[in-house]
């Protein structure tokens, strides 16, 4: 069997058994959370990607809604503790894909004033 055969047969079993997830889950999302708070602190052990990709992720969530069913009078100062507490009174969506979830709590949260 060739190389590449091998490795087409093992992305498919990956794919299958959901070893690989494109996805990012409440879990993932609070781990990276910490890196960034790490970060924040200057912590040499940090992981710069993980926070990064905290902020990236959250804002990428934020581009979407902002002004359209989310929005802010001031600032976002408090979405961190925000996200952190709706996962301790909710463990239940840490088992769900973030984007709808984080979605749901801006909306909730932050919602734009109607006109009218």
């Amino acid at each position: 069997m060739s190389r590449w055969m091998r490795i087409l047969i093992a992305a498919l079993f990956f794919c299958a058994t959901g070893t690989l997830r494109a996805e990012v889950d409440g879990h993932t999302l609070l781990k990276f959370q910490l890196e960034a708070e790490a970060v924040n602190a200057e912590k040499a052990d940090a992981n710069r990607y993980r926070g990064g990709f905290y902020y990236g992720y959250i804002n990428g969530v934020l581009d979407a809604l902002n002004n359209r069913s989310v929005c802010f009078l001031e600032c976002r100062c408090e979405l961190e503790a925000l996200i952190s507490k709706h996962f301790k009174l909710h463990p239940e969506d840490l088992d769900k894909p973030a984007g709808p979830t984080l979605s749901s709590l801006f909306e909730k949260h932050y919602p734009c004033k109607k006109s009218g």
